[in-house]
């Protein structure tokens, strides 16, 4: 396969039509907006029968489009749903989900379902308007043998989420091919966290993508660091806790959104909800809706290629505005603000599961923390008390300087703080 990396692109759209939802995320009614897609998901999850039915009745909207990838191992359909305004002249920008490659996760399914659903039905101006300038594209069930009896792995008792750099099951294989022919913009890998587990980085809902390295396009890197900084702002709006973990040339490309962000190139983001006590399937679609909308916002401005297919004055080449920061009102200053770090050395066995204990106090205006070792970002997160995974494994032996930095919204430094950690073979250290 040869890698491709991702065109210099931009999109022509509405300028008000944007703004409209920007502003109405950023607003009262953003609330409602958002409740009033995650009101279409039911209260448990749907069967695979039942979700089937639902895409077809989306069909019939004529918004929505349905395209069968092929067969799985036990003769299932494996489908893709589309929608968009079909009519439309404007060359659009494209966002695809892909959902429940674990049978057993369902939040993603209907986070997707909810979605198509929302934008293929609604029928107020401004979903018609997104319309002309976004192809929401979704495959909400990419593991139907195992979504029919609710098991992680496929019919072939693979787990299709570590099958990327082989692609020996026909479902990624099927996947793979769609999404070269449909050439998205940006993919998000819907999944869902256990309850309970031993690593650090799944204590709390989190989206993991590609990190800023010179081995890759700027292009790539630069919406992926501006799509994650929007999400965990807006996150946060929503009364989401969230990290992000980034990804680094030389990671195992098995997992899906390695293959398509690393391999690939294209901006993808794995997105993992909590499951858990307190966090019933609702709550779980709304981390997913959130995530959705404010990645669609941001490839609406920034993501389509090439210019429109026919010319209308009223369109202009916008710039990014998708951060939850530029939709709403100015922030106050920062408040005073202090941020505490300390460190769980991990030695032996353990050495790269050394914790980062991570606080910050004070400061009305804070939106998030970002994590940088070595002058390369690994995290952020919009939680003010927060225990890091700090990942050295994959760094040789030496000293490196280790900084968390707080920002308030609008991205304005609040405090940071530094600590010198030195790796060795056994263990990890640190020094004030």
């Amino acid at each position: 396969m040869v890698n491709r990396s991702p065109r210099n692109r931009r999109v022509r759209s509405l300028g008000w039509c944007l703004g409209v939802m920007l502003l109405a995320l950023a607003a009262p009614l953003s609330a409602e907006i958002v409740a009033d897609v995650v009101a279409r998901c039911p209260a448990s999850p749907r069967s695979l029968s039942e979700v089937m039915a639902a895409l077809d009745r989306l069909q019939a909207t004529g918004r929505c489009t349905l395209t069968r990838l092929g067969n799985t191992p036990q003769g299932r359909p494996l489908v893709m749903a589309e929608v968009t305004d079909f009519q439309s002249p404007y060359r659009k920008a494209t966002l695809l989900l892909i959902a429940r490659q674990h049978g057993n996760e369902p939040a993603g399914t209907e986070a997707a379902l909810a979605l198509l659903e929302h934008f293929a039905t609604a029928p107020t101006a401004l979903e018609q308007e997104i319309l002309k300038f976004l192809r929401l594209a979704a495959i909400p069930v990419a593991n139907p043998d195992g979504a029919a009896v609710g098991r992680r792995v496929n019919a072939n008792g693979v787990d299709l989420n570590r099958d990327w750099a082989a692609l020996s099951q026909p479902e990624t294989r099927m996947i793979d091919a769609a999404v070269r022919r449909l050439q998205p913009d940006a993919i998000l890998d819907l999944h869902e966290l256990p309850a309970n587990s031993a690593k650090d980085s799944y204590a709390e809902n989190f989206v993991e993508t590609t990190g800023s390295s010179a081995a890759l396009p700027s292009l790539l890197c630069q919406r992926t660091q501006q799509i994650t900084k929007a999400l965990t702002s807006w996150l946060r709006t929503f009364g989401y806790n969230h990290n992000v973990y980034y990804d680094y040339p030389g990671d195992n490309l098995m997992l899906c959104h390695r293959y398509f962000g690393l391999y690939q190139q294209y901006p993808t983001f794995l997105c993992e909800a909590k499951s858990g006590p307190g966090r019933p399937l609702r709550t779980r679609v709304g981390f997913h809706v959130v995530s959705a909308l404010v990645v669609a916002n941001y490839i609406m401005h920034e993501g389509a290629a090439g210019p429109a297919a026919t010319s209308d004055p009223a369109a202009t080449t916008t710039k990014m505005a998708a951060s939850a920061e530029a939709a709403q009102p100015s922030a106050p200053a920062p408040e005073p603000v202090q941020v505490q770090v300390s460190l769980d050395p991990a030695e032996g066995a353990r050495r790269q599961e050394a914790r980062l204990h991570v606080q910050v106090q004070g400061g009305e205006g804070f939106s998030y923390v970002e994590l940088s070792v070595g002058g390369k970002t690994r995290a952020l997160s919009n939680l003010r008390d927060n225990l890091w995974p700090l990942n050295l494994g994959s760094l040789p032996p030496g000293t490196y300087q280790v900084r968390v930095t707080a920002y308030a919204e609008g991205e304005a430094e609040m405090a940071s703080r530094e600590i010198t950690v030195q790796v060795t073979e056994q263990s990890v250290l640190a020094a004030f």
